[in-house]
């Protein structure tokens, strides 16, 4: 997908690798896994009138679910579980500290900015 100015563009790609056990021992039937990445591609218009890529950003897809690599069952649980977690635990603290802060400035008014 391409953005209005034609500067952007985004693919979305699927890889095919080896199992980790297939890699391991290849005495077992190899089975190929289908992984997915989002690859975002900067574009510039050069003077011949042709598009040029001038910047290249990989990304993994976060989600398990949605990735295609199936670890366990209920890895892809664990893996928004801790996200959240993750995101929780941020927001709490952020929270904390600018509580601190706001009541710091109420204490000493001569040090707010005006």
């Amino acid at each position: 997908m391409f953005s209005e100015d034609l500067t952007q563009c985004t693919l979305d790609l699927t890889e095919d690798v080896l199992d980790v056990k297939s890699a391991l021992f290849p005495s077992l039937a190899t089975t190929h896994l289908s992984l997915r990445f989002l690859v975002r591609v900067d574009l510039r218009l050069e003077s011949d009138g042709k598009y040029r890529i001038w910047r290249q950003h990989d990304n993994f897809v976060s989600d398990l679910g949605m990735s295609g690599f199936k670890l366990f069952p209920g890895a892809g649980f664990i893996s928004d579980l801790l996200k959240s977690s993750g995101a929780l635990f941020t927001i709490a603290i952020g929270r904390y500290l600018a509580g601190n802060m706001i009541s710091a400035a109420e204490r000493n008014p001569c040090c707010l900015k005006k």
